[in-house]
């Protein structure tokens, strides 16, 4: 097992709740996952001969995806189900339960790493960036996917972080009403000058395709997109 501590233990058992009780769907529609692994493979460049992590990999879908093109990819998450599902479904790929506060590798272990909305649900997340940037070669990619703090919300056009904080009060999201964290949405300015503190080089951009009819808007304005992404360069 890893070294987690007390809210990460309370965090993994929000997240395989959530999954037991059907709360993540198996896949994505068609338009965002074309869209997405676009991004992802544009971003990472897979291939053979690369080593690749998917630091947050839930059931393995990109790391699959990794593997096709060539890559070694590793696999970690947090949460036992997902691997569990991951492990059944995907044999080439080697799947390991850690944190991102301590990897188990060494350093410049990684030519990529992908990093798909996982920092929002870290308490810590420098030492998640910290980490990553460790384990990753020199000229090596880190991706970043995750929410973007200016956004709309693709299916009600109210900001994202409002609709956030209205379900959360409702008990209508993962974590409870109650419960000591809550998910964190990220202003991409922000997220870059965080991890300029690891990385040569960081671009920002933000993810307006694969959200439905919201990415008409998206398009039009993108720092209105729900979702942004960032390419670290070490």
């Amino acid at each position: 097992m890893p070294d987690l501590d007390k809210l990460e233990r309370k965090i993994e058992a929000c997240f395989n709740d959530a999954e037991a009780n059907g709360w993540f769907p198996p896949e994505l529609n068609e338009e965002s996952d074309a869209q997405y692994w676009r991004l992802v493979a544009a971003s990472l460049r897979p291939a053979k001969g690369m080593r690749i992590l998917d630091a947050g990999c839930a059931r393995g879908r990109y790391a699959r995806r990794l593997s096709a093109a060539g890559a070694h990819v590793t696999g970690m998450d947090l949460t036992a189900l997902f691997l569990h599902d991951a492990r059944r479904a995907i044999l080439e790929v080697d799947f390991v339960q850690a944190t991102l506060r301590q990897l188990p590798f060494a350093d410049a272990t990684f030519d990529g790493v992908l990093c798909n909305g996982v920092l929002c649900h870290l308490a810590d997340r420098k030492s998640a960036l910290s980490e990553m940037a460790r384990i990753l070669k020199p000229g090596g990619t880190l991706l970043v996917i995750d929410h973007n703090l200016t956004g709309l919300h693709p299916r009600y056009f109210l900001p994202a972080s409002w609709v956030k904080w209205y379900q959360e009060r409702k008990g209508l999201w993962m974590y409870p009403p109650g419960f000591e964290f809550r998910e964190n949405y990220f202003r991409a300015d922000q997220l870059s000058y965080e991890l300029g503190a690891w990385f040569s080089h960081v671009d920002e951009t933000f993810v307006t395709e694969g959200h439905g009819r919201a990415s008409a808007l998206y398009n039009l304005f993108p720092s209105l997109s729900c979702e942004a992404a960032w390419v670290a360069r070490r």
